[in-house]
């Protein structure tokens, strides 16, 4: 019977595995594609911009807007990062809270606390967000 069951939850897992892998296969070959798009808008602008100036001028220019472009883009998305991370910080004491209200046990103390109770803790935490994401 246990048998039976581990092989159908290795099945199902299988499956789900199989299509995220061809879904991320997807998204992998869209990049593809798209930057073979943006390589030849550029190389449609070189041709254009080569008509009234010289070449290696041409070719200078979409050099230097290609790189304002990806540091303008790399900036925006670490200040992206560093925000998030920020706002979504919550202090250990709080999250210690959070779960002892959860599990219904007394305000902890994080000063008093040894590491065993941290160990249990982020147990404890790890169950009740892997079944509030199973929902």
């Amino acid at each position: 019977m246990m048998f039976n069951l581990l092989r159908a939850y290795l099945s199902a897992e299988k499956a789900s595995l199989r299509r995220v892998l061809s879904g991320l296969a997807m998204i992998v070959m869209s990049g593809g594609v798209l930057l073979l798009a943006i390589g030849f808008a550029f190389l449609a602008a070189f041709w254009g911009l080569a008509e009234v100036m010289p070449p290696w001028l041409a070719a200078l220019t979409l050099t230097a807007t290609g790189l304002v472009v990806a540091l303008i883009l790399r900036l925006a998305g670490q200040s992206l990062i560093r925000s998030r991370r920020s706002r979504d910080a919550v202090s250990p004491q709080d999250l210690a809270n959070l779960l002892a209200r959860e599990i219904g046990l007394a305000k902890p103390d994080l000063k008093t606390a040894d590491a065993t109770g941290f160990v249990v803790l982020a147990a404890i935490a790890g169950i009740i967000i892997g079944r509030r994401l199973s929902k």
